[in-house]
């Protein structure tokens, strides 16, 4: 594989937000929102993660739901 390529794959990846929280992927539920893709925590076993198109709409709402949890 070429660097262009590499360069490429990465900047694709980088329009996507991995969720690690049950409670978050919840309430993005709740807003409408669902992932594109679920998977196993690699590093915590019996965990999954949620992964979402980092719409500006979708990381709006990611980032009021994550403050909301620290208040």
């Amino acid at each position: 594989m070429n660097k262009s390529n590499n360069t490429n794959t990465n900047a694709k990846m980088s329009n996507f937000k991995r969720v690690y929280t049950l409670r978050i992927k919840q309430e993005l539920k709740k807003l409408g929102f669902e992932p594109v893709l679920e998977s196993e925590n690699v590093n915590k076993p019996g965990f999954k993660t949620w992964l979402y198109e980092a719409s500006p709409a979708f990381i709006e709402a990611f980032e009021e739901i994550a403050n909301r949890g620290r208040e």
